[in-house]
């Protein structure tokens, strides 16, 4: 949904099973995340769904705010994937041509940490669908 509130974005999050929300790995990228934590739970029902930390534009070349980012997301109430999605290029050249990364360059580092995302968020899911049962 788009990075503000509104129904559209309340009825998502009622209406789903995991909740993932993109977090760059940059200082005050976390500002909204009590709002838009609280509004989930405002929303859900208690049926067993949850909300997730996806980290994206991660940059191995920042060690010392990669430390600080990890540290800072061991303190929140939301757990965080283990999947990271690194800043590159390819992402913006993608979109610029109206393309997916998987289409524009399949084999990129970038197509690959998406699919170790979506692996991840797949057997997430798959569990908090045990859970409802």
């Amino acid at each position: 949904t788009p990075p503000q509130l509104n129904a559209f974005t309340e009825a998502a999050l009622a209406a789903a099973n995991v909740v993932v929300v993109p977090v760059p790995a940059m200082a005050h990228a976390l500002q909204g995340l009590d709002e838009i934590h609280a509004a989930w739970q405002d929303v859900s029902d208690g049926t067993g769904g949850e909300m997730v930390i996806a980290v994206n534009l991660w940059d191995r070349r920042t060690s010392l705010t990669n430390r600080a980012m990890d540290d800072t997301y061991g303190d929140l109430p939301v757990p965080v994937l283990k999947s990271r999605v690194v800043r590159a290029e390819v992402l913006n050249q993608a979109g610029l041509s109206l393309e997916l990364v998987y289409d524009y360059s399949p084999r990129s580092v970038v197509a690959g940490c998406l699919r170790d995302l979506a692996s991840e968020l797949w057997r997430r899911a798959g569990k908090v669908e045990r859970a409802r049962s």
